[in-house]
């Protein structure tokens, strides 16, 4: 029998590790071949804009993937015909000993970028699924890595018994590979980053007739993905009717993320839209550097425009905070709450009595000329502003807990009486109404919750469209500051009416809990999702939001109606941002590489000396 066939039959030999060789091979060549369905399909390599998360799963993937088919390729070839061995005998155990580390210096990298841009999947309700993800990539990393190399050479674990002198060859394979990784892998963790830390552009929209002294109602819902949108019109209005929210003849989808190119949360969203500049997680207002930006408020203040902010939870909360104050951390609500007064903004609707938020400074407003209420019969008597309405210590009542006795006024109340108190100043103006419990209900997986803050929020929808229709000088946006709960409905079977103009308001509650339960859910997150939003409008400028893509454009459809600017005032502020973790990565990388090959070369001569 020839050298050759005997080869063949050692190598069949061997069949469980060739087996699992095999495996892991299908597997990543599977999973490969999913994610570019996925990713096909999403559009994520035609956006620059895609979700981070799934892409960056598309680049591990990938990566590992072209390693077994590599490595089994190699094997094949080799089991045919035995390859000549080079002639300075380069060392293919280093080969993988590389991929091994500088695979592992990957996903130690996408880890440390979860945890820092997309915390939910790190330490969230659901994490565990992310860890069970990462122990299965660990292993295709250790294993797959091991077993093709054992087949690409199978006498790799005896010669790492035996002593032999170092080879400069594979020390240079081993330090290119390690290198090549850790830089693409930095690389595409730039570009990432790169693409979500832009500032809306100018030049994107232009300047339309006729479109002086616009006011603009901003409607956002905090947390509202479309299928929460959806969950409200099956309970609302039944399978074949239609929300206020088709009624807006412009809408696109915008996406979310902040400056990491990660998952966002209402600080980072609310200032994107608000000043037109992605920020960090939690900033209220302020750059990755602790400067201030223009808000959307204080341009309409400037061109003398009456503004109002108008909230169902305490008004120093994130969303509200990012019009009209600066501050590293949404955290900080007393020093928000005097940002907020030193505005003086002519309209504050919502919570926040107590003396943790804006409690400590009614009696100044007061003084300072503000119409103060506590309750919707007083709310209701007001014919000028400024004023303020603090209808909670904290936040207002859930949607599903109001009576006709409620002493709060609801967000619809809220909302006429604001616009109308703002019609009455005989200036155009600028008004943000955020339906807040939407994002509460997601974190809460709970889809009575959720159905009830959407059909309160349709009703200020649908409130603004009709005003929107009748003047043709009212701007009406709508949009959402990010997604919350992953929330997909699956199903419904209604046994129970859709809510009648004459029923009464408890009855009207209990048919939509009825009905929300018998549609069925699925929540993949107790946290926020980079799903991108709608945006959606009427009025001026409202017909080139089909040109938007980016949360940071709803700023600009804003500006050119209050300023015919757009853009945001501080365009390029975030020019050199890049995560110092990157950094850390890199290092550690070219660290773990050099303390490897030390070793490699102190064992050697070690060996060498015996």
């Amino acid at each position: 029998m020839s050298e050759g066939k005997q080869e063949i039959r050692i190598e069949k030999s061997k069949k469980p590790r060739v087996v699992l060789s095999s495996i892991f091979l299908l597997l990543g060549s599977v999973s490969f071949i999913a994610m570019l369905v996925v990713a096909r399909r999403e559009e994520l390599f035609s956006s620059a804009e895609g979700n981070a998360y799934i892409t960056g799963l598309v680049v591990l993937i990938l990566s590992f993937s072209i390693m077994f088919w590599i490595g089994t390729g190699w094997w094949f070839v080799n089991l045919v015909k035995p390859l000549p061995r080079p002639k300075h005998g380069v060392d293919f155990k280093l080969f993988w000993m590389g991929l091994i580390t500088s695979a592992s210096i990957l996903l130690l990298t996408f880890i440390l970028s979860l945890a820092r841009s997309y915390n939910n999947y790190i330490t969230g309700e659901y994490a565990w699924i992310a860890w069970i993800a990462f122990s299965i990539v660990g292993l295709f990393i250790a294993g797959g890595a091991w077993h093709v190399a054992r087949l690409v050479k199978p006498s790799i674990a005896s010669r790492m018994r035996r002593r032999h002198p170092a080879r400069k060859g594979g020390k240079v394979l081993f330090l290119v590979t390690c290198a090549s990784i850790i830089a693409g892998t930095v690389t595409s963790h730039a570009m990432l980053l790169q693409n979500a830390s832009g500032t809306g552009e100018a030049g994107m929209f232009y300047l339309e007739s006729g479109t002086e002294n616009t006011s603009v109602i901003l409607l956002i819902g905090d947390g509202m993905g479309h299928p929460h949108m959806e969950l409200g019109r099956l309970v609302e209005f039944g399978p074949e009717g239609e929300s206020s929210a088709s009624r807006f003849p412009h809408a696109t989808n915008v996406s979310t993320s902040n400056i990491d190119g990660g998952i966002t949360d209402s600080a980072a969203a609310g200032t994107a839209i608000a000043t037109g500049v992605r920020t960090q997680t939690g900033r209220i207002s302020t750059s990755w550097n602790d400067k201030n930006i223009t808000t959307i408020l204080e341009i309409a203040k400037e061109q003398g425009y009456a503004t109002g902010l108008i909230s169902i939870c305490h008004l120093t909360h994130a969303t509200p905070a990012v019009f009209a104050a600066h501050q590293p951390s949404r955290n900080m609500f007393l020093e928000i709450a005097g940002d907020m007064v030193d505005h003086e903004v002519d309209l504050l609707l919502g919570g926040g009595r107590d003396d943790d938020y804006l409690g400590t400074h009614i009696s100044h407003m007061q003084s300072s000329g503000y119409e103060y209420a506590t309750n919707k019969t007083t709310l209701m008597a007001f014919n000028s502003t400024p004023a303020l309405g603090l209808f909670a210590n904290k936040d207002l009542p859930k949607a599903q807990d109001y009576t006709n006795e409620t002493a709060a006024p609801t967000l619809l109340e809220m909302t006429q009486k604001g616009i109308e108190l703002l019609n009455e100043t005989g200036k155009p103006f600028f008004l943000m109404v955020e339906a807040s419990a939407i994002d509460w209900a997601g974190h809460a997986n709970d889809k009575v919750y959720a159905a009830h803050e959407m059909i309160e929020f349709d009703k200020v929808i649908n409130h603004s469209i009709n005003l929107a229709t009748a003047d043709n000088t009212l701007q009406v946006l709508l949009t959402a500051d990010h997604e919350t709960g992953g929330l997909q409905i699956t199903g419904h079977e209604f046994t129970t009416a859709l809510p009648g103009p004459g029923d009464s308001l408890e009855e009207k509650i209990q048919k939509r809990t009825d009905r929300a339960n018998e549609i069925s859910v699925s929540w993949s997150t107790g946290g926020h999702t980079n799903d991108d939003v709608i945006f959606a409008g009427m009025g001026p400028y409202a017909s080139q939001i089909t040109n938007a893509s980016l949360n940071t454009d709803i700023f600009s459809i804003m500006r050119l109606a209050i300023e015919g600017i757009d853009g945001p005032v501080q365009a390029g502020i975030n020019t050199g941002y890049f995560p110092v973790v990157y950094v850390y990565v890199a290092i550690a990388g070219v660290g773990i590489t050099i303390a490897v090959l030390a070793g490699i070369s102190i064992k050697r001569k070690l060996r060498g000396s015996r």
